[in-house]
């Protein structure tokens, strides 16, 4: 597992790097779901696993939202994000 989480920390980092700002709590979220997609599912994909990362922060927001299900309320978005 060390390797690829070596891997997806160092690309991270770099990518970071380049930004003017870090967002860090959104950045190490999504360098913990990328990291256990990777090694407990091997999902590898980019493309997949910005779709997971996505689809896990709108089920988050959903969390702490009012439960009424408006079309376009972070409820709304929560619930159709865990399908």
């Amino acid at each position: 597992y060390l390797p690829r989480i070596d891997a997806i920390v160092t690309r991270r980092l770099a990518a970071a790097a380049q930004k003017e700002q870090f967002a860090g709590i959104a950045e190490f979220r999504d360098l913990a779901v990328e990291s256990i997609c990777s090694c407990v599912l091997g999902i590898e994909d980019q493309n997949e696993l910005r779709s997971l990362v996505d689809d896990y922060s709108e089920l988050i927001a959903g969390f702490l939202a009012v439960p009424i299900a408006f079309p376009g309320s972070r409820f709304a978005k929560a619930r159709s994000a865990k399908d």
